[in-house]
């Protein structure tokens, strides 16, 4: 007996749960643990002196009063309340109270887990899954969350709106029997199989809407994999009904030319001038249509994947991830949010340049004081890495420049040198009056450099949606294409010179104000 008395104890005391005996009448502390100690960060002593009431909050004793005297031999009681540390922190705990005999008399077991971490992960998890459900409903084209078997599992507004289904419609049907017309099902099963091989696809195809109706869109599908394991997939459509209908109208505009200018022999050089503009145009917008798609399927495709693996990886794994790891995927998550938002910002300003929305209206300026102003806005990002800006421009020196563009061409460009510029680093603006009427301006970094082979593209219009570059290069994404652009506007010219592990320096041209 003296043994199995001495193998109780040793569990009682070497437990890892807090677990302390109560006298049933008083309520007093007869024997605590090691692990009730810990948690409670009370010396034994300071705990053997105390009683239940004294650990637990105010408000809620007369409640766990009423609830320990219900039990018995034949009754435990199960209990989510707070407990009252020795510093005066509370802590959320889960409490088991069983009956036990304790020196010859009938005691109260508390057995005690401290869930306090574990209820903050979960408040997190639940404001992460509410942020990205707001992100999923309110993209600005047609999602379709669809699982293994290819059935629905939700859509978003756009898709209701394009394809004129409701969510209740949809839910746990098979996207195939839905959307996918007639002489599209070997396409769509063909892209289905891989998908489900962990490979991405994208192309312009046919979908149908509920009325039948077929409209053309572009179909993006990916892969959802945790652990090696394909969960389902993400498809995205975007309806270019209105792009297609533009392109074929247009190429019936240039057909309908070509006969006139055949026609009229007598206005041949003037039509056939007519057609060289026309045919101009045609491939501006071809290109535009194609670098939009291109964007949209490329650009926005990675941070659209880190999104849903961050999500799927901590939906998955709660119970295992720490708090840390959570916060390292939900820092993933943000990130990629915040990417998606800075290249849609650029896809808008750079569609205003294309279709000339943006009015040009050149002012005198003085460029040391404008620039002065520029940099106020942000000057913020270059103060989190210690990043000295200098302007050295002459306070004399005018440029006869649009304002809003300026600023945009000075934005983006201190705004790459500081991204691109080491902590502690430096950038230096200077500017000096050229031949035929120009000032020559620098933003100089003190960065790592471009290698040739980016330098050779920096500007190209073809290379910016496939060959972005992160920070072991230079950026080539819209906003250099924007700079040139609007420089060019000021019928200035761009260029940039740099040196391996010491920096980067690019030079544009303005006219001189008067």
């Amino acid at each position: 007996m003296e043994k199995q008395k001495d193998y109780y104890l040793a569990l009682f005391e070497k437990n890892p749960l807090a677990m302390i005996v109560i006298d049933k009448e008083d309520l007093k502390f007869l024997k605590v643990n090691a692990a009730a100690i810990k948690v409670l960060s009370y010396s034994e002593e300071k705990l053997l002196a105390k009683t239940f009431m004294d650990i637990v909050p105010e408000g809620e004793r007369e409640f766990l009063k009423e609830q320990l005297k219900k039990v018995s031999e034949d009754k435990d009681i199960y209990l989510n309340t707070k407990n009252i540390k020795d510093d005066g922190q509370e802590i959320d705990v889960e409490l088991v109270a069983i009956q036990i005999e304790f020196n010859n008399k009938a005691c109260i077991l508390k057995i005690t887990t401290d869930v306090t971490e574990q209820k903050k992960s979960k408040a997190e998890l639940k404001k992460l899954n509410t942020y990205l459900e707001e992100l999923f409903y309110s993209a600005p084209f047609a999602i379709v969350l669809l699982n293994k078997k290819e059935q629905i599992i939700k859509i978003n507004k756009i898709f209701e709106e394009t394809f004129q289904y409701t969510a209740n419609e949809v839910k746990d049907k098979n996207l195939k029997d839905l959307i996918i017309p007639e002489g599209f099902v070997i396409e769509y099963n063909e892209i289905v199989q891989k998908v489900k091989n962990g490979k991405f696809d994208r192309l312009e195809t046919k979908r149908k809407r509920k009325d039948n109706e077929l409209i053309d869109v572009l179909a993006v599908k990916f892969p959802i994999i945790v652990d090696d394991e394909f969960l389902g997939s993400y498809a995205i459509y975007l309806d270019i009904s209105s792009q297609i209908k533009t392109t074929n109208e247009l190429k019936e505009l240039y057909k309908t030319l070509e006969n006139k200018v055949k026609e009229r022999t007598i206005e041949l050089e003037s039509a056939y001038g007519r057609m060289e503009e026309i045919n101009a145009e045609l491939e501006e917008i071809g290109k535009t249509k194609d670098k939009f798609i291109s964007i949209i399927s490329h650009d926005l495709r990675n941070p659209v994947a880190a999104i849903v693996s961050s999500s799927n990886i901590i939906l998955n794994n709660i119970e295992a991830l720490k708090k840390d790891e959570i916060k390292n995927f939900s820092g993933i998550i943000n990130t990629s949010s915040k990417k998606i938002i800075e290249q849609l910002n650029e896809l808008v300003e750079w569609s205003n340049q294309k279709t000339k929305k943006i009015i040009f209206n050149p002012q005198t300026i003085n460029l040391y004081e404008f620039v002065l102003f520029s940099l106020k806005l942000i000057q913020v990002n270059a103060n989190q890495k210690n990043i000295d800006i200098v302007n050295n421009i002459d306070t004399d020196i005018l440029v006869k420049a649009d304002p809003l563009l300026l600023r945009s061409i000075f934005q983006n460009l201190v705004t790459n040198a500081i991204k691109f510029t080491p902590e502690g680093g430096k950038i230096t603006i200077s500017a000096q009056k050229k031949e035929k009427g120009f000032i020559e301006i620098s933003v100089a970094d003190t960065g790592k450099g471009i290698p040739e082979e980016i330098r050779s593209k920096l500007f190209s219009n073809e290379a910016f949606v496939s060959e972005q570059k992160d920070e072991e290069g230079k950026p080539k994404g819209l906003g250099l294409i924007l700079v040139k652009d609007f420089v060019e506007k000021h019928k200035g010219e761009i260029w940039v010179e740099c040196k391996p592990e010491k920096g980067t320096t690019f030079h544009f041209t303005l006219p001189i104000g008067k």
